[in-house]
């Protein structure tokens, strides 16, 4: 599904799912991809403000469905690396750009930690900047979300 008006805030690449995804983005695409395994596993997603960035928390009822949530969040998080480690040899629409130089300047960190009823992901960031960046996103995905 194309964003409106061209427009990406790089969900794709900092691992939420969005409305706002461009068919021709490898990040933007995997994250639907992810988003509808968590969907299928039934994951129950919420977003924790932090002063430095964001927690993602993804947790299952069942034990089956926690290792399901887990492999889909552990199968993303090889995904990003890779989007990192190879550059511009990846499709990225402009917002996952941003986030990948990012991620890869160290501006932006993304830990992935299993915990028992899920997965929590920590997007943080020590520049003001990128927390700003990181707030919005997901400031715009629980609203998205919400309205759904």
């Amino acid at each position: 599904m194309a964003a409106a008006g061209g427009h990406c805030d790089g969900g794709g690449m900092a691992g939420m799912a969005t409305a706002d995804l461009h068919d021709d983005c490898e990040a933007c695409l995997d994250m639907a991809n992810a988003s509808e395994r968590l969907d299928a596993a039934g994951a129950h997603r919420q977003t924790v403000r932090l002063k430095n960035g964001v927690m993602l928390v993804y947790t299952a009822d069942s034990p089956a469905h926690v290792s399901a949530v887990q492999a889909a969040i552990a199968s993303r998080n090889e995904h990003l690396a890779h989007y990192v480690a190879v550059g511009d040899k990846v499709r990225l629409c402009n917002g996952c750009k941003a986030i990948r130089g990012a991620i890869a300047s160290g501006k932006l960190n993304r830990e992935v930690v299993n915990i028992q009823g899920g997965v929590l992901t920590l997007l943080t960031s020590s520049d003001p900047a990128i927390v700003t960046k990181i707030h919005e996103m997901t400031d715009q995905k629980v609203a998205a979300r919400l309205k759904s």
